[in-house]
């Protein structure tokens, strides 16, 4: 019962929630790795809400194009890679479309041996260091993060993150991903 109460104290006092997709307190003294905060953050948290213009300052201009979408991705851990595949490309092989779009992204003259090269090839990811914008159409979005160094190995343990969305015509949808948030293990492809 008292966690509930301290977590509504929070919650009410303007303090983010963690996770993906949730506002990060002050960046600077984020954990490269982890995307945790540093010692004594919570201090900082609980100096309440900040105000609309504090809000805004903080946000990365980007401007969205008419009868377009926007993601921003924040990425706190190394080797980072973003894509957005419409949704009815992803067929639900998450494996291989991480592998896929990252080494489309990172590799891209040396990747011959990718399956559905030529479908996914627009949707190449980018490099996100340490914020990747990715513009795209209103529709259905398989939303993709992964570690193109962690694709190189055997087990690939979180190696990547995707999330699905539905995006309109002027949405700017924001995420926040530390290396925790990397569930998904791509491991290598057998030879």
């Amino acid at each position: 019962m008292h966690r509930a109460v301290v977590a509504l104290l929070l919650l009410a006092a303007g303090c983010p929630r963690g996770g993906p997709g949730a506002a990060r307190p002050d960046p600077s003294a984020a954990d490269a790795e982890t995307g945790g905060a540093a010692d004594g953050a919570l201090a900082g948290l609980l100096q309440g809400p900040l105000s609309a213009d504090e809000a805004a300052a903080q946000l990365i201009q980007v401007e969205v194009e008419p009868g377009r979408a926007v993601v921003i991705l924040h990425c706190s851990f190394p080797e980072a890679w973003v894509a957005a595949v419409p949704l009815e490309l992803a067929d639900g092989a998450d494996v291989d479309l991480v592998r896929s779009v990252v080494l489309l992204g990172a590799d891209p003259n040396t990747t011959t041996h990718v399956p559905q090269r030529e479908r996914l090839e627009p949707y190449a990811a980018v490099a996100c260091a340490p914020e990747g914008v990715l513009r795209v159409a209103p529709g259905s979005w398989q939303i993709v993060a992964g570690r193109r160094d962690r694709l190189n190995t055997r087990e690939g343990r979180g190696a990547a993150w995707l999330d699905v969305v539905e995006l309109a015509a002027g949405d700017r949808l924001e995420y926040y991903l530390g290396a925790d948030d990397l569930t998904l293990d791509v491991p290598v492809l057998p030879r």
